[in-house]
């Protein structure tokens, strides 16, 4: 049977353990009819290699990039907000960023979710190349925290 990320989210909301909720995403995920929408599941996962879920995940990656709906930037921000490591938010970030193309907007609210500015400058990175309004880059400076943070991710992503 094909499934939203939705009735996914919910079959995974029904195992306790992670390594078998990770064998779950594997079987399933495939089978998910809406892909865009799979950083949803990251929520389920508190001490896993997050990398196996965004293989997982990004093997079933749609063809191509998405509009994110105010309430699919309410998940996503939800999302990272639950994913509490750096490293984790990483990875949940670069799932959004690669299957959505994203507002400048939308950028620094995920990255006002997200704990730090190392996390922050990978989504932004990440994001660059398919944002919908790249003239209104320069706001995106304004989520980092540190001066050191906004040269950084001006290098990143080649500006001068």
């Amino acid at each position: 049977a094909y499934l939203t990320t939705a009735q996914e989210n919910e079959l995974l909301g029904l195992y306790t353990f992670e390594s078998s909720k990770l064998d779950v995403l594997g079987m399933i995920h495939p089978k998910v009819i809406d892909p865009e929408n799979a950083f949803v599941v990251y929520g389920h996962f508190n001490n896993s290699d997050f990398n196996k879920i965004r293989d997982i995940v990004e093997a079933n990656r749609p063809r191509r990039l998405y509009s994110l709906s105010s309430d699919g930037l309410d998940k996503a921000k939800q999302t990272l907000k639950k994913v509490v490591f750096s490293s984790s938010q990483k990875v949940v970030g670069h799932t959004i960023a690669t299957f959505y193309q994203l507002t400048c907007a939308q950028l620094i609210e995920l990255m006002k979710s997200m704990n730090d500015d190392d996390a922050k400058i990978e989504l932004a990175v990440t994001a660059y190349s398919n944002l919908a309004d790249r003239e209104s880059w320069f706001t995106v400076y304004n989520a980092l925290t540190f001066e050191s943070s906004k040269t950084t991710l001006e290098k990143r992503v080649g500006i001068k």
